[in-house]
């Protein structure tokens, strides 16, 4: 659902830029590319320690506890993006056993693939949409080493940390930007071609069925958009 934004005289001169584009932010192989940075976890590091380089090699300083969960995992990753675009690194290379053998025995390759892909992703997100000059990140992520099942977790993750991605920027934007109209187009094109039954109603479609929608309507007035409902249904 999205209620109307304020009027545009009330903001100036509409804008009405591009959609955020329904892609990832950084791209996750299983081979590096040529002058990648090789990430290892430092066995002798606190969290808090500078990275030592040594070439085109990296040691990231980890919590030193002996087996990680799911949200030490998760904050782990964010620390090597985090220390890798700190040195100004936007390729890296992470083998999967650095990962496994922090991992709790409870956490299989499949959902460690899928922690993974979904927080690289989290961890590069910026939101730079109407800068000039964007914001540096990593580009890319070979990930090597994983297993069959790790794959397909990664390949899970990756969808859930792009999704994330770009509800996060439709979020971030500006209420001038993202009238009503715009969310459900928006909606329209993440929807397309999938299973997801997806429903756009407006404020007079929904009074025409006889639905009291009195505080909606009184918010909406301030407003020359009016307020859109989506549905989206899956199962």
């Amino acid at each position: 659902m999205s209620q109307g934004a304020p009027a545009s005289s009330e903001r100036g001169p509409k804008y009405r830029g591009p959609l955020p584009t329904y892609e990832n932010n950084v791209t996750i192989t299983a081979e590096a590319s040529e002058g990648s940075h090789h990430v290892t976890l430092g066995t002798g590091m606190g969290p808090g320690k500078v990275p030592k380089v040594e070439g085109q090699n990296v040691e990231i300083g980890v919590d030193q506890r002996e087996y990680f969960g799911v949200k030490l995992l998760a904050k782990t990753i964010r620390k090597i993006v985090k220390d890798c675009l700190d040195l100004g690194y936007t390729n890296i290379v992470l083998p999967f056993a650095e990962l496994r053998r922090k991992a709790s025995a409870k956490i299989d390759d499949l959902h460690l693939g899928r922690i993974i892909g979904e927080n690289f992703l989290a961890a590069t997100y910026v939101f730079d949409m109407y800068r000039k000059e964007k914001a540096l990140r990593v580009r890319e992520v070979a990930l090597t080493g994983a297993t069959k099942d790790a794959q397909e977790g990664l390949r899970q993750g990756i969808i859930i940390g792009r999704e994330t991605n770009f509800a996060r920027d439709l979020v971030n934007m500006p209420p001038n930007e993202l009238t009503p109209e715009r969310f459900a187009e928006a909606g329209r094109t993440m929807f397309e071609g999938t299973s997801v039954i997806y429903k756009e109603y407006t404020l007079s479609e929904l009074r025409a069925k006889g639905m009291n929608l009195e505080l909606l309507e009184t918010v909406g007035k301030g407003s020359e958009n009016e307020p859109r409902f989506v549905v989206a249904e899956y199962w």
